[in-house]
């Protein structure tokens, strides 16, 4: 790299080459102090149960990241949105603990296993569904058709119920995040 700067670089290219690596340098580092601020995201397992039909079982999981947020020790929130393929909408479902390891908001409630790994069983009302936006996201999304109506079926599944239920399955330690 010497070599190169000396041979093929004049003075004011090499000023300029080093103001960019030192200013590359200082936006990683930026970068990284904003991110240890933001709420912790955590990878999920979101599997939909289907026990009515359970030739959909290969089709019933998701994975999506959430917001996990501990405010104080039992003060917990949890974030994330419905996928777009399940209920058409991707609508925003925040929980927020309201006893030890129970889990309440507008659209769900949730009860929390207490583990490295938590698992959640979350309980939907009240959610907006538009099956047709659904659909479109998942023939979108995926281009082999026994896939496709694996997903329909699924979403359809997820939809019909007046009152839809899903296990949230976290990866990894919760608590390293």
């Amino acid at each position: 790299m010497k070599t190169y700067c000396n041979n093929y670089l004049k003075s004011g290219q090499k000023i300029g080459l080093i103001f960019l690596m030192v200013f590359m340098g200082l936006s990683f580092i930026l970068n990284e102090a904003q991110s240890s601020v933001r709420p912790p995201r955590q990878s999920v397992k979101y599997k939909i149960p289907v026990l009515q039909n359970p030739e959909l079982e290969p089709f019933a999981d998701y994975y999506f990241d959430v917001k996990w947020t501990s405010l104080s020790p039992n003060n917990r929130v949890i974030k994330y949105h419905i996928p777009l393929e399940l209920d058409g909408v991707g609508q925003e479902i925040q929980l927020t603990e309201t006893s030890p390891n129970q889990f309440t908001g507008p659209k769900a409630t949730a009860e929390c296993t207490e583990q490295a790994s938590p698992v959640c069983m979350i309980h939907y009302k009240n959610l907006d569904k538009n099956p047709e936006a659904a659909k479109t996201a998942i023939i979108n999304t995926y281009k082999d058709t026994s896939f496709q109506l694996g997903r329909i079926g699924v979403m359809e599944a997820f939809i019909s119920d007046t009152e839809p239920d899903g296990v949230m399955t976290f990866v990894g330690n919760i608590h390293d995040k």
